[in-house]
């Protein structure tokens, strides 16, 4: 994901189809709705809810237990990140921009 987000990735040059991303309908307004709350509320981004599963299912659960309905993780985060690139996500507020707590990758030099 990294070097694909760097534009480090293979390209395709047009010789390719697509995906088609997941339909809006997926999921009802109603449950958008929940979906945005607790996107701001729990503050973890598409992208992390797409790599970590356990972030995920966390996310589902509760999801599940405001609607009442299971959706499947994999289709869920699919429109997710279709939501987020067609600018329909609200903002956590934990961003670099955002002022919240969110340290990204400052903190490398702790590793060893």
């Amino acid at each position: 994901m990294t070097k694909r987000k760097q534009g480090l990735w293979f390209r395709f040059e047009g010789s390719h189809t697509r995906l088609k991303s997941p339909a809006p309908d997926v999921l009802s307004a109603e449950q958008w709705e929940v979906v945005d709350e607790l996107y701001v509320e729990i503050g973890v981004s598409a992208d992390a809810l797409l790599v970590d599963g356990s972030e995920r299912s966390e996310f589902l659960r509760r999801l599940a237990a405001k609607t009442g309905e299971q959706i499947p993780d994999l289709l869920f985060v699919a429109a997710l990140v279709a939501r987020r690139k067609g600018g329909l996500l609200p903002k956590t507020g934990r961003g670099p921009d955002g002022g919240g707590d969110d340290i990204g990758f400052r903190d490398i030099d702790m590793v060893g």
